[in-house]
């Protein structure tokens, strides 16, 4: 908040930062644990580096890729209250609290229940993407 202030912009830099080091960490794992018996095939086959990291690393850390960001959309959902929180303009603030100070839990539960469904929904449109798009990749984990 010290950066930038409260707005939208330090809503979307926490969240950012709730996501940044998951993804990270589990691409790290992925590139880590790619097959070191494929690298040699591709250079027997010609590859140079660069393809050998485009072609066999990349591929073979998908799914961990995936897993990372699946963990940190929900990492991010989770951030969401926090943030608005934190980081409200205090105009759109104020219903939260007002409905604090007067014991009112209704908005509190309904704004809880509209963030649980849109999370439900917006994994479950990243798990259709997932297994339309990338599936091919996806079966890297059970072969190795």
């Amino acid at each position: 908040m010290i950066w930038f202030g409260i707005g939208e912009m330090s809503k979307y830099f926490l969240i950012f930062w709730a996501r940044l080091f998951i993804v990270s960490i589990n691409t790290t794992a992925g590139v880590w644990r790619a097959p070191i018996a494929r690298q040699p095939r591709g250079e027997c086959l010609g590859a140079n580096s660069l393809q050998i990291f485009v072609l066999v690393v990349i591929p073979s850390a998908v799914p961990y890729i995936v897993t990372g960001m699946r963990v940190a959309m929900a990492s991010s959902f989770m951030s969401i209250i926090p943030a608005e929180i934190l980081a409200a303009i205090p105009a759109s603030d104020t219903c939260w609290q007002k409905s604090s100070m007067l014991l009112q839990t209704k908005p509190h539960l309904r704004g809880a229940a509209h963030d649980c469904i849109l999370g439900f929904v917006v994994d479950r449109m990243f798990r259709f993407f997932v297994d339309r798009v990338l599936a091919r990749y996806m079966s890297y984990i059970s072969v190795t």
